[in-house]
């Protein structure tokens, strides 16, 4: 008997006892699971947008000249507008100030 005959008698046997077989769960397709295990942390988001908006000129949030840091110099586009587009949600610049917190980076 072949392995996909006695797939097909395994699948028969355990519908007929109402159940399903796995490969019928709803499972993530190859590139699903790819794109979950590289979601990025919060602090390399936070390094993404420091990185390019301060190539952009850094209007709302740069990194300082030295590099060990960063300046927020416009908290209202900082919350409306790049929190948005880096971290896909919206959320109170406070928030953003406590998820930095939790990270331990320090004032």
């Amino acid at each position: 008997m072949s392995d996909n005959s006695r797939a097909k008698d395994d699948d028969d046997s355990l519908e007929q006892k109402g159940r399903t077989s796995v490969d019928r769960l709803s499972l993530p397709t190859l590139e699903e699971a790819a794109i979950e295990s590289h979601k990025k942390s919060f602090p390399e988001l936070l390094k993404t947008m420091l990185n390019e908006e301060t190539k952009a000129g850094g209007k709302a949030i740069s990194w300082l000249p030295e590099g060990n840091g960063f300046l927020v110099s416009d908290q209202n586009k900082l919350e409306k507008q790049l929190i948005p587009k880096y971290f896909k949600e919206k959320c109170l610049f406070q928030s953003f100030v406590r998820k930095l917190y939790r990270w331990n980076f320090k004032q």
